[in-house]
């Protein structure tokens, strides 16, 4: 009897289940291959007046005939305008999509189905978005689109979208233990450009203190001129953004936002298709921790007009700036003498045909015919006069041709004469360590100063590291061995630079001995990065939960996700600390080059004018420094940093003839490598020394 009872009951609620579901049924039609949406309408009516936590939308079932589902996008889009991706072409691939229904609160994201995909599956967009008050009244748009303009059309054959109750609703983000940043649209789009006036606010009340959403804004309250911004990001749901702070009249405001210098160029960074959310602050790290700029940024959470957008970076745009890139300002009247020599940032970048800058003159390894292209950055194309373009195009040639040339590797002649090593010894390091598919070929940027203030180009600074540590199912970015800067099998190309530089055994031998100091100093071993991942991670604990609700992507199949795909926040942690651990192993020891002769001096020695003692080396408290001379001159002893940073100079003044000694004293070094120059008249003296702990 009871049994009976209860079986009446589950019939009873099955029924008013289904009596309270509504389903719309659409027609449909060719989906032709131009790149462009397909829309199909359907007239939703009879409805109550709003979808919320009680009855919304809750499926989308369709039947649609294409033989590379690759190559297809689905959209859906509300009366309100509320727009939801449901699949972007499915990496999975195959043909068609038969009797398939797109459900918020399925097991299984599409990405993880195979063809034909029929059943129940999780869109890759979040279809609670809908249930946020709105109207379901109206014309309900479904977007498909076949991105291959060479392709074949597919076929909609049917579809239908299924409302009832207890429906997935918008994420509420009420606190966080990250800074709040909510932005006002002012009743306009965000979109890829132009920039438009909006207001922002941000709340933040200090280390360890919660956020609300209804406390006052403290960190920033004003005008924000903003954008979309990226490349191949721009396809993505969660897009990043460029703002720059404003005033009223929407002049440049240069403000400190969370602590970070004054500025008012800013970029709020999505990193969507990193599953850790950390992997350009984990490089961001390491290269301010190398002794480099690093644009500094702080994690966020991000509402606009109220709606919760997710974990994002709140970080610094690379420009040139006192606290940036810190290189001379160069104005449109800088065309002649010292003046013009600097400072110069250019960049290897995707391109769309429109920016301003030279191609090189020799061609790539992959030997295309399609050479690098160098683009203005700063100054811009825009305003760059043609007398410094022709400046700083005429010294990238110079470089490029005397590395071409068979006096390439000469201390002195060699291109030793065009770069500084230390900063690409360091890119490199990076790069190679993180394996870095769009190192570079992609968002890589030089820089040269006046030659008064040095005058060399430089690499840097880092930028776009979503791809890298093992977040690439393309250009051999997975697999723990091999070294990226041979891989030329990609789309963009890779300067002839790298492959002529490890030519050079000087060269290899500052990469081996950079190497080697950086794992004494802890900045590089597997131990101390593990600590780094587990820092961010736990700091993000809390919110990156939210964010992968309002983006049900943590173990879906978007672009360039290697498989397999963890399902977890910290299975993605995990997985990215064991690939360090055999990328770091592979390194450690496959890296050319002997560390003892890392370091080799550009300037001209002279044995028989100076012969410099140095003991003892390594060294604890003190080292001594002696030096015959056989004339009566001046002998100034500076010691570097491994990064090239003077950290002291001593002058001898007494000239007389014979042995000279130096006596430093190590109390205000710390452990590592040093290098230091003596110089003796007009000539000088290299080597290296080491302080222990």
């Amino acid at each position: 009897m009871k049994k009976k009872l209860l079986n009446s009951f589950f019939l009873f609620f099955l029924g008013c289940t289904l009596v309270n579901a509504q389903t719309y049924s659409g027609t449909g039609g060719a989906v032709m291959p131009t790149g462009n949406d397909v829309v199909f309408t359907q007239i939703v009516s009879g409805l109550g007046p709003s979808m919320n936590s009680s009855f919304g939308i809750t499926q989308l079932c369709l039947n649609l005939s294409h033989p590379d589902l690759t190559e297809v996008s689905i959209e859906l889009v509300s009366p309100s305008g509320k727009s939801v991706e449901m699949v972007s072409n499915n990496p999975t691939g195959g043909p068609d999509y038969l009797n398939t229904c797109f459900d918020g609160s399925a097991g299984s994201s599409i990405t993880a189905g195979t063809a034909p995909y029929t059943g129940s599956f999780r869109p890759t967009g979040y279809m609670g978005l809908f249930n946020n008050g709105s109207n379901p009244n109206g014309a309900w748009k479904l977007l498909i689109k076949i991105w291959n303009i060479a392709g074949v059309p597919g076929t909609l054959n049917s579809w239908s979208i299924t409302f009832g109750p207890n429906p997935l609703v918008p994420v509420n983000l009420t606190s966080s233990n990250l800074p709040l940043v909510l932005i006002s649209t002012l009743g306009q789009n965000i979109q890829n450009e132009p920039k438009k006036i909006m207001n922002m606010s941000i709340i933040y009340n200090g280390p360890g203190i919660r956020n609300n959403v209804t406390d006052a804004p403290n960190n920033y309250n004003g005008k924000v001129a903003i954008e979309y911004r990226g490349s191949s990001s721009l396809q993505f749901q969660k897009k990043s953004m460029s703002l720059e702070t404003v005033d009223n009249a929407g002049n440049d405001l240069d403000v400190s936002l969370l602590n970070m210098p004054a500025e008012h160029d800013w970029i709020l960074y999505a990193s969507y298709i990193d599953k850790t959310l950390i992997r350009n602050a984990l490089t961001f790290d390491l290269a301010m921790r190398m002794g480099n700029y690093a644009p500094r940024g702080q994690f966020v959470e991000v509402l606009i007009d109220g709606e919760y957008q997710g974990v994002y970076i709140l970080e610094e745009k690379i420009k040139r700036g006192d606290q940036r890139v810190d290189i001379s300002k160069l104005s449109k009247t800088d065309n002649a003498g010292d003046a013009m020599t600097g400072g110069y940032m250019l960049r290897i970048d995707k391109r769309d045909g429109t920016e301003g800058g030279f191609k090189s003159h020799i061609a790539p390894p992959s030997g295309s015919t399609d050479t690098v292209f160098f683009q203005y950055y700063y100054p811009k194309d825009t305003t760059i006069t043609p007398q410094q373009q022709s400046y700083i195009k005429n010294y990238f040639w110079n470089f490029e041709q005397n590395l071409q040339s068979g006096q390439f590797a000469h201390p002195i002649d060699g291109y030793v004469k065009f770069i500084e090593p230390k900063s690409f010894v360091d890119y490199f390091i990076i790069s190679e360590l993180s394996k870095n598919v769009d190192a570079y070929k992609v968002s890589t940027y030089i820089y040269k100063d006046k030659d008064s203030k040095g005058g060399k180009l430089n690499l840097g600074p880092v930028w776009d590291y979503d791809l890298a540590w093992a977040n690439s199912n393309f250009g051999d970015g997975v697999t723990p061995v091999g070294w990226q800067y041979q891989h030329t099998a990609l789309v963009y190309e890779t300067p002839f630079w790298w492959q002529r530089l490890m030519q050079d055994p000087n060269f290899v031998n500052k990469i081996k001995c950079r190497w080697e100091e950086l794992k004494t100093r802890s900045i590089i071993t597997p131990a101390t990065l593990y600590a780094r991942i587990d820092s961010l991670t736990n700091y993000l604990s809390e919110s990156q939960a939210r964010n992968f609700t309002m983006w049900p992507i943590l173990d879906a199949n978007v672009w360039a996700n290697p498989s397999p795909i963890p399902s977890t926040y910290s299975g993605h942690a995990a997985e990215l600390k064991n690939w360090i651990a055999s990328r770091f192993g592979w390194i450690d020891g496959s890296l050319p080059g002997v560390a003892s002769n890392c370091y080799v001096s550009t300037e001209s020695v002279e044995p028989e004018k100076a012969e410099v003692r140095v003991y003892p080396n390594p060294f604890r408290d003190q080292v001594t420094f002696s030096v015959v001379v056989k004339d009566m001159q001046p002998v100034i002893l500076k010691i570097y940093d491994a990064f090239g940073k003077e950290v002291m100079s001593v002058n001898d003044k007494n000239n007389s003839i014979g042995e000279r000694q130096i006596v430093v004293n190590g109390e205000s070094l710390k452990p590592g490598v040093y290098f230091y120059r003596m110089l003796i008249g007009n000539k000088s003296v290299s080597g290296k020394i080491i302080m222990q702990k």
